[in-house]
């Protein structure tokens, strides 16, 4: 078979299968294929118009977010997997009184978004808000790295966001782990 089908790569298409597991499907993808699929996703955010990614869905699905207490302090909030328009952007429209100290991002995809997705949401160093042309008042960090990286200072977060992530990434279950060690003892994993 030749590069029809192959996602890219010099694997047929469906290499990743050899990888299956029967209870939890596929945790670990080659990286070939991985790099593939994200070098696609980052053309396809480039392009796209939007300000959002699914916040409608994620909305309804977390329930406007209302099992947060009125004002709860979510303190330094680490968000794996972002994208260009991050997940947390839409928790605060819905959840304005939530309160932040320090935003982090941490995006594989984040050195090509800030360059090419020209509404990504933290592309000023700060987070825009959701439909806004105001900005949000939290220092923002911007990370360019895996998930799956063990995150190189000693930085725990009080917060870790995580949402319609997994899937994307190279190693689930390193991700898992890289997810665990960021969070603060007590802290809040809203993955």
């Amino acid at each position: 078979m030749g590069k029809e089908g192959s996602l890219g790569t010099d694997a047929p298409y469906c290499a990743y299968l050899c990888y299956s597991q029967e209870l939890y499907g596929v945790p670990i993808v080659p990286v070939s294929i991985w790099q593939t699929a994200r070098k696609a996703e980052g053309s396809a955010w480039a392009g796209n118009p939007g300000d959002g990614d699914r916040y409608e869905d994620h909305w309804r699905g977390f329930q406007d977010f209302k099992t947060f207490s009125a004002n709860a302090f979510l303190g330094s909030v680490a968000e794996f997997g972002s994208g260009p328009w991050t997940q947390f952007r839409g928790i605060l429209h819905k959840r304005p009184d939530l309160v932040t100290k320090r935003y982090t991002v941490i995006e594989p995809g984040a050195d090509h978004y800030l360059k090419n997705v020209p509404n990504c949401a933290y592309r000023s160093g700060s987070l825009h808000k959701y439909h806004s042309s105001e900005m949000h008042d939290f220092p923002v960090v911007i990370r360019s790295e895996q998930g799956e990286s063990k995150i190189a200072d000693a930085t725990l977060y009080d917060t870790v966001i995580s949402i319609n992530v997994i899937e994307h990434v190279q190693n689930a279950i390193q991700y898992l782990h890289s997810l665990h060690a960021a969070l603060r003892p007590g802290g809040i994993d809203f993955s």
